[in-house]
């Protein structure tokens, strides 16, 4: 995560679900942002939610569930709007599908 900044800086701020509130530097204003985020959720991942601390892994950070955010194009701000929340079997069943050759 990006270290926490001013307010003269531009932000995205995470709307709903698990991260409701957080916002995060953007540097670069050249570069258009993802249309999609997706969070991995950990207890620990929960607690340093905006300290920008590095998260060692440990059995108490383990994947809890898999939060999904999309870039709400409809805001003047840059803002991601939570989608919804998949745990962390079904998001490993994507992950190994996506690595399947076509």
């Amino acid at each position: 995560m990006l270290p926490i900044a001013d307010n003269s800086d531009q932000w995205i701020e995470f709307i709903g679900g698990p991260f409701d509130g957080y916002r995060q530097q953007y540097l670069s204003t050249k570069k258009p942002l993802a249309p999609d985020v997706v969070w991995l959720v950990t207890n620990a991942s929960l607690r340093q939610r905006g300290h920008g601390d590095c998260i060692k892994p440990t059995v108490e950070n383990s994947l809890t569930s898999v939060a999904l955010y999309a870039l709400d194009d409809g805001s003047p701000l840059a803002n991601y709007r939570y989608a919804g929340t998949i745990g962390p079997r079904a998001f490993t069943n994507v992950m190994a599908e996506l690595k399947r050759p076509a």
